[in-house]
């Protein structure tokens, strides 16, 4: 990636894990779990690709990649709410 950091937070606090799985982008998010980037980086908010993937609901292929890559489950929201509650 021409030595660009892969977890980089953009504007809008998101890393380009965040938005492959909010665009339901399932070969983008192979292609950076591939090229090491964390599942459990979180954005401004403090919530984590998977709790994206729970929040914006549909297709579950990139929620389930991101829990066969060992993404932790359990985080809790602003509201005392973790993923299960989504």
């Amino acid at each position: 990636m021409g030595g660009a950091h892969i977890d980089f937070r953009a504007k809008d606090g998101l890393t380009p894990l965040h938005k492959a799985v909010r665009a339901h982008v399932h070969t983008a998010l192979l292609a950076l779990l591939s090229l090491g980037a964390s599942p459990d980086y979180k954005d401004r908010r403090g919530l984590t690709p998977l709790y994206h993937t729970v929040l914006i609901g549909g297709d579950t292929s990139c929620c389930e990649t991101l829990l066969y890559h060992r993404a932790k489950l359990g985080l809790r929201d602003e509201n005392g709410w973790d993923e299960t509650h989504q």
